[in-house]
């Protein structure tokens, strides 16, 4: 009886040492609004861009924390165009990662932001229209585990 104690204590022990490091098994995952090399249209105050990545447990499902980044079209004045770039991480805003960003597309319809080039096809006061050329993000597939 007492071997019958020892094997039963021994197979807990292992069991609680095998799930504790469920816990563990925790990944980041992208998603973005975008597709490359598409036309796409935004218009004044509504995103443009946006990346978000997510850090979650895979055996419960539940999510940890995300990082947010997006661009917001701001609208024109002349030849100049204004986006709104905002970082936000765990649902907040993060103050010191806003900023305005201006462009004057006079001699050059391709802007560039965080490795990220887009080119403007179209723009009016209400909306743009843009094509994303490159972006670091696109090596993944939206959706994908990243790291």
């Amino acid at each position: 009886m007492k071997a019958f104690y020892i094997v039963s204590f021994v197979a807990i022990v292992i069991i609680s040492v095998v799930f504790s490091g469920c816990g563990l098994a925790n990944s980041y995952y992208l998603t973005y609004n975008f597709e490359k090399d598409k036309v796409m249209v935004a218009n004044v105050g509504s995103e443009m861009l946006n990346w978000t990545e997510t850090y979650k447990n895979d055996v419960y499902g539940t999510i940890k924390g995300t990082f947010v980044q997006t661009l917001t079209y701001s609208g024109k004045q002349g030849k100049v165009i204004k986006i709104y770039y905002r970082e936000e991480s765990n649902g907040y805003a993060r103050p010191s990662f806003t900023q305005e960003l201006t462009y004057d597309i006079t001699d050059d319809q391709i802007i560039t932001f965080k490795n990220t080039k887009i080119q403007i096809v179209e723009v009016t006061n209400s909306t743009i229209k843009f094509i994303v050329l490159e972006c670091p993000s696109y090596q993944y597939k939206s959706g994908d585990k990243i790291k």
